[in-house]
C-alpha cells in the first residue's frame, strides 16, 4: 500500500499466483505462474552469469548483497534474534 494505490496478493502470498493492482481509481488483476520457491529465478540467474562468463550478477551485486545481509543482521539484533548455529 503507498499513497498512489496498493497491491493485493491473493491468499498464500508466499506462493501467490494472482494479484490485483488498484491505481488511479482502476483495478487490474494478474494471473502469475508459481514457479518453485523463488530460489529458482536464483539458480536461473547463476547459470546466465556463468555462461557469460561473468564473477557477479549485474541484476543483484555483491555490494547490494552484502548491504541487505548488514541491514538484515542489525534487525535481528534489534529483536534479539540469534540462530542456533550462531555462538552468542
Amino acid at each position: 500500500m503507498g499513497t498512489e494505490g496498493r497491491i493485493h496478493i491473493a491468499a498464500e502470498w508466499w506462493r501467490g499466483q494472482r494479484f490485483t493492482l488498484k491505481a488511479n481509481g482502476k483495478e487490474e488483476v494478474f494471473d502469475v505462474p508459481y514457479e518453485g520457491n523463488g530460489f529458482n529465478y536464483e539458480v536461473e540467474e547463476v547459470g546466465r552469469c556463468i555462461g557469460a562468463g561473468l564473477l557477479e550478477s549485474p541484476v543483484m551485486p555483491l555490494d547490494e548483497t552484502i548491504s541487505i545481509m548488514r541491514m538484515m543482521d542489525t534487525v535481528r539484533a534489534e529483536w534479539g534474534l540469534v540462530y542456533p548455529t550462531e555462538k552468542a
